[in-house]
């Protein structure tokens, strides 16, 4: 049996940009008055109620997700149902007259299992 576990996924919803600017390289700096995200929600098959906890920065600008139940299966005898896995993240966000927002990176970290007759190859 194969077993993948993903654990945490951060998100940093900057830089902040006026709604009319031309496309630029994304640097850091510090968001606009008015700017936070003001709720987060988790929903789907692989971050069933109560498996994910998340916390924001100082500044409400990035959120930190851990999955504890984000896993997927496969192998002899299990059902396709466990092969994928998905979590959706939902924001609600306030955003200041006349700025859009963008999500300007992501990380995600996990490992896997494999039984000892198993390989794998990326």
């Amino acid at each position: 049996m194969f077993t993948t576990f993903v654990c945490a996924t951060v998100l940093a919803l900057l830089p902040i940009l006026p709604a009319h600017s031309a496309p630029v390289t994304p640097q850091a700096f510090a968001p606009p008055s008015g700017f936070s995200i003001t709720s987060f929600g988790v929903n789907g098959s692989g971050c069933p109620p109560g498996s994910a906890t998340y916390s924001f920065n100082g500044d409400k600008t990035a959120v930190n997700v851990t999955f504890s139940e984000f896993y997927a299966s496969a192998g002899p005898g299990i059902p396709i149902s466990e092969n994928r896995k998905n979590c959706q993240l939902t924001f609600a966000i306030s955003v200041p007259s006349g700025l859009s927002y963008g999500i300007a990176s992501t990380e995600a970290r996990g490992y896997y299992y494999l039984d000892p007759s198993v390989t794998a190859s990326q």
